[in-house]
């Protein structure tokens, strides 16, 4: 499962997931808006700058707790911005992993399944 998934360390999910954020310039909610191995985007109206620290806990459905990173501000188009992983503990790699890994199978099938041919009507 990881080999798969650092072959697609790139690879970048679509999800709508709550988060908390908080950094020496602000603290607040947010909503994580696609996601991988290696970062996310965010939308939040907490004012961050390129360069931000933040701890950002993200809320993962089928979860007991958030997933906790600490992350670096890459680039900053307000209210989204995409932040970069840093310093994930190997749990916290190993759950986040399993997110992603989750999430990518579940994208597989639907794509699967939208791309399955249709039977042919009679009568056409």
């Amino acid at each position: 499962m990881f080999e798969t998934l650092q072959r697609r360390h790139r690879l970048r999910l679509p999800v709508k997931l709550p988060a908390t954020i908080s950094s020496n310039q602000g603290h607040g909610m947010g909503v994580v808006t696609d996601l991988s191995m290696r970062g996310c985007a965010l939308e939040t109206e907490v004012g961050l700058h390129e360069g931000a620290v933040v701890d950002l806990k993200v809320l993962v459905p089928n979860e007991e707790s958030a997933i906790v990173v600490n992350a670096v501000v890459r680039g900053v188009n307000a209210p989204r911005m995409g932040v970069e992983f840093v310093d994930l503990t190997p749990a916290e790699t190993a759950r986040l992993s399993r997110f992603v890994f989750r999430l990518w199978k579940a994208s597989e099938i639907r794509t699967l399944t939208a791309a399955a041919p249709r039977p042919l009507q009679q009568g056409l």
